[in-house]
């Protein structure tokens, strides 16, 4: 059985050919003529969706990460874990910790401790 990426890409494929006007003439004839699960069944909706996720390299669905406006309890352990001090950490900005912890930077230890 054809996933719905490899279903998308054959009826994209012979729309081109001019086989079909428009893509979603060529998916309502796929939704239509091809078996599919008939648990899940194939709809033009999820073929559009497949092409449009096979296009973006399945970057499609993903979350974008944000960055939090606050200090988070997390981000506080995660600071300390990377040994920031809890005087340090109220002196940075939500920002700033954000990138300290994904790239992972450690603190430096002064010369003095």
């Amino acid at each position: 059985m054809d996933t719905l990426q490899s279903i998308a890409k054959k009826m994209r494929f012979r729309k081109e050919k001019g086989e079909f006007k428009t893509y979603r003439d060529a998916y309502r004839w796929a939704v239509k003529y091809i078996p599919f699960s008939e648990v899940d069944p194939l709809t033009v909706k999820k073929l559009e969706r497949a092409c449009h996720k096979t296009e973006s390299g399945g970057k499609v669905g993903v979350k974008k990460i944000s960055i939090p406006i606050m200090i988070t309890n997390k981000m506080r352990t995660d600071l300390s874990k990377l040994g920031y001090k809890r005087d340090e950490i109220k002196y940075l900005t939500p920002e700033k910790c954000w990138k300290i912890i994904n790239k992972g930077v450690h603190k430096k230890r002064s010369k003095e401790s």
